[in-house]
């Protein structure tokens, strides 16, 4: 089956490319894929690209990388299926996204009782009757209409929020974006330092769309680099230090986020943790 990716291709601009992803986003990807390349070392001392690597980057190896990057943020976009993420920060963002949602329904049913009350001046017992079970529902209790609707006394007409007993959705919420970023502080620490943020390596899905898009990453850099991609944990030159294939790729998607934020889409992008590079690379090769 012809994934998302593999269409987008056809259609990408190759000037529109070649405007988002920079000569300096190309050559620095691949100065992140060199072998040898000691993280503590100095930026100076680092090893610098071969002059002829450097030259088939401006004559076709910007446009080919900036070519597949554009094809994947369009096919990622496009996503439909965010939902059947399985991975660890994928599954707390649906528990988030999916509270957000309750949240807002909810207070839209609330303003709308609560502005039936105001020009009436009585209760609509259907939307306070779903408010009271649909609350109950989530918190083992039932939520009488005064627990719902303040009185005049404590200035219902002047801008009074209502309460009702799906609000902690929205606390839901605001916990798991909380959690999510005491989450990314910790994995970034933990990969400073070499470690995996979860011994857990189950639950990430088959996406082949990314999959296709590391295929061709793993195409691209071997034919600049001259060696094939490679992303065993731990094989760098220091004990824990990322396979120089993972780092060009981790670069890559660094710089698709940055895209992404600024134009305010591709939420759910996220970085493929190097057992999940090693995956399609092995796959790849075997087909091969």
């Amino acid at each position: 089956m012809t994934s998302n990716y593999e269409l987008r291709k056809r259609s990408v601009d190759p000037n529109a490319a070649a405007i988002i992803f920079s000569q300096d986003f190309a050559t620095k990807a691949f100065e992140e894929g060199l072998h040898n390349r000691r993280p503590s070392e100095a930026k100076a001392n680092r090893p610098r690209l071969p002059a002829d690597v450097v030259s088939w980057i401006a004559v076709e190896g910007r446009q080919t990388l900036a070519y597949a990057c554009l094809a994947y943020l369009f096919a990622f976009e496009m996503k439909t299926d965010v939902s059947e993420d399985r991975s660890f920060v994928g599954l707390i963002r649906q528990v988030r996204d999916g509270a957000k949602q309750i949240a807002v329904a909810a207070d839209t049913l609330a303003d709308q009782l609560q502005r039936h009350h105001r020009e009436t001046g009585a209760i609509d017992p259907v939307r306070n009757r779903a408010l009271i079970e649909l609350a109950a529902s989530l918190n083992a209790e039932v939520l009488s209409a005064e627990d719902l609707l303040p009185s005049p006394e404590g200035g219902f007409l002047h801008g009074v929020t209502l309460r009702h007993g799906l609000r902690n959705c929205r606390r839901l919420a605001d916990h798991a974006d909380d959690f999510l970023d005491r989450y990314r502080t910790y994995a970034e620490i933990m990969r400073a330092e070499g470690k995996k943020a979860l011994e857990m390596q189950t639950g990430n899905r088959t996406d082949a769309d990314r999959d296709a898009f590391i295929e061709d990453l793993a195409a691209i850099y071997k034919q600049a680099i001259g060696k094939d991609a490679k992303a065993r944990e731990g094989s760098g030159t220091t004990g824990h230090a990322p396979a120089p294939f993972v780092r060009f790729v981790r670069y890559v998607f660094s710089e698709l986020r940055n895209i992404c934020s600024q134009i305010g889409a591709c939420e759910y992008l996220e970085t493929p943790s190097s057992h999940v590079i090693r995956a399609v690379v092995e796959r790849s090769a075997a087909v091969v």
